[in-house]
């Protein structure tokens, strides 16, 4: 009997164990959680400390060179596309206004400067007579023209037939007007009524805008949706999807060279080290230089700067717009995409035969 009431005594007490170790030493799941309580009341501020001592104002450092004087203008990248829009989030509780701070004291005002010295005065220019206001009809031929160093020379004179183009100089000091001449770039001059007609800078600027936009904005609608009767959708249906993203990377390089057409340099002017030493990425300096070592000696032996060989290029793209006597429209806006994708390295010889049989 005394037995069995044992056996009954470890049976409880296992269960029992049992039960204690299963509640606190097996972890149980965590539950769903429960929704949030009612906040609170918001206890009252505290005591404002004392304002420190404001200690001695210091001297003002140097102005440093501003980042925008420094480089030339970069390249305008492409667009990139645009990302989804997101939900408008709940609007939230508006806070506790804060008190009002104490007012600081009164700055010490910095040294006044001392006042620039005025430069010399610039000699007064010779009038310019002109006596018919139509535009000169006067052009250099790029085939014939020579460059002649100062060197020892009294005297700079072009050749007979020869007419300056273009001057080259460095000036003294800045607190002079006299300048060093290095050299003057001599050409034989072109009169012909026939070149007048797209050998015009003002002209350029007006034509070459209008179109430039009129090509971009049409590319556009051109991804949006092919209209078969529209002129440049007929003309852009032969280019696929990359060659028309390089007609729209041209354009803006055309456009940035047209804006800058009174101060500008094209930036593939740059040696491809210094253009390197700005993006520090060879691939990128490669796209943007775009011309190899050899084409850039070609191009400045024929045009004596790269600069000048791309305001040629967009002159003779120019003469692709012509509207004839009777008023009519006879321009060739295909070939104008086309020159616009081949930008800058247009086939010279092909165009100018085009340009001349078009006038």
């Amino acid at each position: 009997m005394k037995l069995i009431v044992i056996l009954l005594c470890l049976i409880i007490l296992i269960i029992s164990l049992s039960n204690i170790y299963i509640y606190y030493g097996i972890k149980r799941p965590q539950g769903p959680k429960g929704s949030k309580g009612i906040k609170g009341d918001t206890g009252s501020l505290g005591v404002e400390g004392d304002m420190g001592e404001v200690g001695i104002t210091g001297y003002r450092g140097t102005i440093g060179i501003k980042g925008k004087d420094i480089g030339l203008k970069g390249e305008i990248g492409k667009q990139g596309i645009k990302g989804f829009k997101g939900e408008i989030g709940d609007i939230g509780k508006k806070g506790l206004i804060g008190d009002k701070g104490i007012d600081g004291p009164p700055g010490i005002q910095g040294n006044r400067g001392f006042k620039g010295k005025k430069g010399l005065e610039g000699p007064l220019g010779r009038s310019r007579v002109i006596s018919n206001l139509s535009p000169i009809n006067l052009i250099a031929d790029r085939r014939k023209c020579i460059r002649i160093d100062v060197k020892d020379q009294i005297e700079l004179r072009c050749p007979k037939n020869m007419v300056v183009f273009d001057i080259r100089a460095k000036k003294v000091s800045d607190r002079t007007v006299d300048s060093n001449i290095d050299n003057i770039v001599c050409c034989n001059m072109v009169m012909n009524p026939l070149y007048g007609d797209y050998f015009n800078k003002t002209k350029m600027l007006d034509k070459l805008l209008i179109n430039l936009g009129t090509l971009k904005t049409q590319i556009a609608a051109y991804k949006s949706k092919y209209i078969q009767g529209n002129m440049w959708h007929q003309y852009l249906k032969g280019y696929n999807e990359e060659d028309i993203s390089k007609i729209t990377y041209n354009i803006e390089k055309m456009l940035n060279l047209l804006l800058g057409i009174q101060s500008f340099k094209s930036i593939r002017e740059m040696p491809y080290e210094v253009i390197n030493k700005y993006y520090k990425d060879e691939e990128s300096a490669k796209l943007i230089k775009e011309y190899t070592e050899g084409e850039e000696a070609n191009i400045k032996e024929m045009s004596d700067s790269i600069t000048s060989y791309e305001y040629y290029i967009l002159n003779l793209i120019l003469g692709l717009f012509k509207m004839n006597a009777a008023s009519i429209d006879t321009s060739d806006y295909k070939r104008f995409v086309k020159e616009v994708y081949d930008f800058p390295k247009n086939d010279i010889v092909s165009l100018e035969e085009a340009v001349n049989y078009l006038n």
